[in-house]
């Protein structure tokens, strides 16, 4: 049988046809090698040929083991995981609506809350069943274009919100939450300088900048503290993987000395340069450091001594949020909403439900056998925990108030938009782990972390 007939009968086999060209790319290397191995001995080429071909079996047997292997598989439980966080998000908003009144916990009603949750859902389904390959193929130029229509729409038309360039023509475009699809382009953009030393560290870092700017120009501190923190996560990941193929200690050591340490440096220049630097932004680094020492101080401790009368089960004894001259967000305090009114064990249990949806994504992310599908889905689990890390820290008043989106409770569109975008991103590399799909550099076959 000739090479070409047999690759025809073994690919017809794979029903998935993503995973057809990848597979059958090597098993064409595999027959070119045995080849070239029986030409050194003696045989003439179509001998070779056909005996390569005919010690690779039977091809439709081994279609059919491959298509058995390389198939699209869903991840049930997360799927599960998230719908049911949902709607739990759509009832609790609802039931906390009716017990503080609309002024206080504005939602825009349950009608309207499942309306968009489901066309959320359906954003993350249709890019589910996309091919998330094609976002590390063209990542640099996706990054870049992205960052270009963001930074032009934030300085021809943002309208100020407390002081921040917060949102683009109407509250619907919330630059804030849409800086974070910076988060899995950049997985692709540090693929994209796999093997290139010290110099595509360099670069990676510059391509971190621009998304950072961004969050300077909108004056938002906290999206400033969380992206960068994730874009640092995601290049500390592939160092440690030694992707660049420098010494590991050393990198690490000097990405650490930098990239730590310059940010704390910035934060004490910014507030030497007050006059330079947006008043709100200086403000809200001021808060961050010492809340106490700031107006914040006339609502936080009242609503810190709240929450601890919070019963374990029930309402407790800490009174209602808006009780403290604080014009809270009801989707912003859910958590603090939660507490007061239903009790210390019943929010646990919603967060452990949270924290445990997102380490499972993290770990299944860092598993997968495609490197850059793996550290792109890595670095976006590592957002959601970092985010919700804040979201918890502020709704038990540790952290100053503030606007810190929480997937599945809280309230908007774009943050709604955003992380369905990301999490379909993340379910597609679930999906297509065991598809062997090609990059633009070469294929992706190597495993992260080996079994």
């Amino acid at each position: 049988m000739k090479k070409e007939e047999y690759l025809k009968i073994l690919t017809e086999q794979i029903r998935c046809k993503m995973a057809r060209p990848g597979i059958e790319a090597e098993i064409r290397r595999h027959i070119e090698d045995q080849e070239e191995a029986y030409l050194s001995d003696g045989m003439t080429a179509r001998e070779a040929e056909e005996a390569a071909v005919a010690e690779m079996g039977d091809p439709a047997e081994a279609g059919y083991q491959l298509d058995r292997v390389h198939r699209p598989g869903m991840d049930w439980i997360a799927v599960g995981v998230i719908s049911l966080l949902y709607l739990l998000g759509i009832v609790l908003r609802s039931f906390l609506q009716k017990q503080y009144m609309d002024a206080i916990f504005q939602t825009g009603g349950w009608l309207k809350d499942t309306v968009w949750v489901l066309l959320g859902i359906g954003v993350m389904i249709g890019i589910c069943y996309a091919d998330y390959s094609r976002i590390v193929r063209y990542a640099k130029e996706l990054y870049l274009a992205f960052f270009i229509l963001l930074l032009a729409g934030t300085l021809l038309f943002a309208m100020p919100v407390n002081g921040a360039n917060t949102y683009i023509g109407s509250s619907i475009l919330n630059v804030k939450m849409l800086v974070y699809l910076f988060v899995p382009l950049y997985g692709g953009v540090v693929w994209g300088y796999h093997g290139k030393g010290y110099k595509g560290i360099c670069k990676c870092v510059l391509w971190m900048l621009l998304p950072l700017i961004l969050c300077y120009e909108i004056s938002s501190i906290q999206t400033l503290c969380i992206l960068y923190l994730t874009l640092l996560f995601i290049l500390l990941l592939a160092v440690y993987q030694e992707w660049f193929r420098v010494k590991k200690l050393t990198t690490f050591v000097g990405i650490w000395g930098v990239l730590v340490m310059l940010p704390v440096a910035g934060a004490g220049l910014l507030l030497g340069l007050t006059d330079r630097v947006p008043a709100y932004f200086v403000e809200r680094l001021r808060i961050y450091l010492d809340p106490m020492g700031t107006e914040a101080s006339t609502w936080l401790g009242p609503f810190r001594k709240a929450l601890l009368q919070s019963g374990w089960l029930g309402q407790g004894d800490g009174g209602e949020v808006s009780t403290f001259g604080y014009s809270f967000n009801g989707s912003d305090y859910i958590l603090s909403y939660l507490i007061l009114y239903c009790g210390i064990l019943v929010t646990l249990l919603l967060c452990g439900m949270i924290l445990f949806l997102f380490c499972r994504l993290l770990w299944t992310s860092i598993h997968q056998k495609n490197q850059a599908g793996a550290l792109m889905g890595a670095g976006c689990a590592f957002f959601y925990l970092v985010q919700f890390l804040l979201f918890v820290l502020m709704n038990l008043g540790i952290l100053p108030g503030g606007s810190i989106y929480c997937p599945f409770l809280s309230y908007g569109k774009s943050g709604m938009l955003v992380t369905n975008i990301i999490l379909g991103i993340m379910l597609s590399i679930y999906r297509y782990r065991d598809i062997p799909l090609k990059s633009k550099n070469k294929p992706i076959l190597k495993k992260l972390i080996p079994n």
